[in-house]
């Protein structure tokens, strides 16, 4: 058994990804403990009652030395504050990750840490609109990518590889797969994948809402299709701002591109060009047959 699994795992935040790492590791990984922090004294207490973690920490300077693996659990402005805030209270040949939506920016601030310090950036590619312990599931990173992003000055260290090799090993064992790639390859992957559907969610829905009242029905005839093109559009908007802050170059040329997308389809209806309509729904279909 790798020293993850039969040492002291720390999660920082139970939210959705923290809470049902948690869970997943408890179903799955049953490693010897796990401890968690969060500012939510509620669902610390929740957690250490219901037995899916064994300890609530008080203080993050007394509880990061003594785990094996530390998991920021956080937004991402939120890990980049704590790994600077906190890089004293990390000592050594500990393995350090997150879960953070983008790469570069936390990879920038885990240089902070103490250079024999393992930190390896992640990002489980799983989620829900509400992001609470209350919604969290220990399924939720089945058989779904876990990206992990190395720091590339450090990968010819053995004991390096060997801290990868351990949370890979962590990872497999709660049921996701984990993917390596550089931190500018997740990033570029993440807003095309991701950040775009999730801003342009949000903004079908503002449209949407904008409008309602002048209909004279209102919403009564709201049905699947537009509940099913705007469920990402309830997710925490304080999280999701930070995420396009972070990674605000790439979601803005992705922007432009999607501009030309509807600027295509405004012109075909405009001109009356229903053979061009067609053909640009017969492409979305064929691109997302080939995706799912």
């Amino acid at each position: 058994m790798s020293r993850l699994r039969s040492g002291r795992i720390l999660i920082i935040g139970l939210g959705l990804i923290g809470g049902s790492l948690a869970k997943a590791l408890k179903t799955r990984a049953k490693p010897s403990h796990i401890a968690a922090f969060d500012v939510n004294r509620k669902a610390l207490e929740t957690a250490e009652s219901s037995h899916w973690i064994d300890e609530a920490v008080d203080r993050l300077e007394t509880g990061i030395p003594g785990a094996d693996l530390v998991v920021w659990a956080l937004p991402v402005g939120k890990i980049c504050a704590g790994l600077k805030e906190y890089a004293g209270s990390f000592r050594p040949g500990q393995v350090v990750t997150d879960v953070g939506s983008v790469k570069r920016q936390i990879m920038d601030a885990a240089k902070a840490l103490p250079g024999k310090t393992h930190f390896i950036g992640g990002h489980p590619m799983a989620g829900k609109e509400v992001p609470s312990w209350a919604a969290s599931d220990s399924d939720l990173f089945y058989q779904r990518p876990w990206v992990l992003t190395p720091d590339e000055s450090k990968t010819c260290s053995e004991d390096y590889q060997q801290a990868l090799r351990e949370l890979e090993s962590l990872i497999l064992t709660i049921g996701a797969i984990p993917v390596s790639m550089h931190a500018a390859e997740h990033d570029k992957s993440a807003a095309l994948l991701s950040h775009l559907p999730q801003l342009i969610s949000s903004c079908l829905m503002n449209t949407v809402g904008t409008l309602i009242d002048e209909l004279p029905t209102k919403d009564l005839l709201a049905a699947g299709g537009l509940r099913d093109t705007t469920r990402i559009a309830g997710s925490n908007p304080q999280m999701w701002q930070e995420i396009y802050e972070a990674n605000k170059e790439e979601l803005i040329g992705l922007i432009e591109t999607y501009e030309e997308q509807l600027k295509a389809a405004k012109k075909c209806l405009v001109q009356n060009d229903f053979k061009g309509i067609y053909n640009l729904l017969q492409r979305a279909q064929k691109y997302r047959n080939s995706i799912w």
